[in-house]
């Protein structure tokens, strides 16, 4: 089994009476890719800022490494907490020369992760001169600087075009094939569902949800059932024990099937009853249903 890389204990953080995080518990293995997925105010950057020693704790614990965090452990830790700032009058290399003079690190691995980010033929431009797309591969570039375990980004996505989007999700992908364990904030469900592997949904400072991203988008399959009879095919869908919930559209009924049912055993259970459909389509539910689904739950 892999490695515990970040354990969190009944996590608290109270500002008054705000409840930034509410009792979190959490275990992150390495080579996972997670997705710390909620809206704007659910704890998530709370969360990161506690774990990186930038946030004081109400209550709870968390180790890394399995063991208590030390600045030792944080060595082993890249991360990007808020947008990239560095000095626009100063290129790439001059100004990763800082990082790295800040993490002790040596000037022969700039070359390296901008290689990693695709930024080494514009390593002697101005940052003023970068887009933002750009400017985020130089941040993530910093935070590759030492080569650490686990890569940790807030947002990395936050405010960049569709073409700058797509850029910095094929970057993580990239950095995480290479073996590198990386927790990632963010709102954006398109983001989550397409670069991680785990999920972790937050609302209000509360764990709703934890899982594989997987698991999650096929928990439930919802399948579009038509025939000729429809009152005899309700009745037939009501009394099937893989039914889960069945609503009338305007010209067949969408039913969603409990886990572990599909299409064919669907099919097969009707057509046993001596019914015949003229239509039937399936299709999984996406993360954006269910996170919604989640958020509207009862607690």
């Amino acid at each position: 089994m892999n490695k515990k890389i970040l354990t969190i204990s009944n996590l608290h953080k109270h500002y008054g009476r705000i409840k930034a995080i509410d009792g979190i518990d959490l275990v992150v293995h390495s080579g996972e890719v997670l997705g710390i997925l909620g809206p704007n105010g659910s704890g998530k950057t709370t969360t990161l800022g506690v774990v990186l020693s930038v946030i004081k704790p109400t209550a709870g614990s968390f180790k890394w490494f399995e063991a208590s965090p030390s600045p030792s452990s944080l060595c082993k830790v890249g991360a990007i907490l808020e947008r990239p700032l560095f000095y626009p009058y100063l290129d790439a290399v001059d100004n990763l020369k800082i990082i790295a003079d800040i993490r002790k690190v040596s000037y022969e691995a700039i070359d390296e992760v901008l290689v990693r980010v695709e930024l080494l033929d514009r390593k002697h431009s101005k940052f003023r001169t970068f887009s933002l797309g750009m400017k985020q591969r130089l941040a993530i570039a910093s935070a590759l600087l030492g080569n650490p375990e686990v890569l940790i980004l807030d947002e990395p996505t936050n405010g960049l075009d569709p073409q700058g989007i797509a850029e910095i999700r094929t970057l993580i992908q990239k950095i995480s094939q290479q073996g590198t364990t990386i927790i990632l904030a963010s709102h954006l469900l398109d983001e989550v569902q397409k670069i991680c592997s785990h999920v972790v949904v937050l609302n209000k400072g509360i764990k709703i949800y934890e899982g594989r991203v997987k698991d999650l988008i096929i928990d439930n399959l919802t399948v579009e059932v038509q025939s000729n009879d429809m009152p005899f095919l309700e009745a037939l869908l009501t009394n099937w024990e893989g039914s889960s919930s069945i609503e009338k559209k305007e010209t067949f009924y969408l039913v969603k099937l409990h886990k572990g049912y599909n299409t064919e055993q669907l099919n097969h259970y009707i057509f046993s009853s001596g019914h015949t459909l003229n239509h039937l389509a399936s299709g999984k539910n996406n993360l954006e249903q269910h996170f919604l689904e989640l958020l509207t739950q009862p607690k």
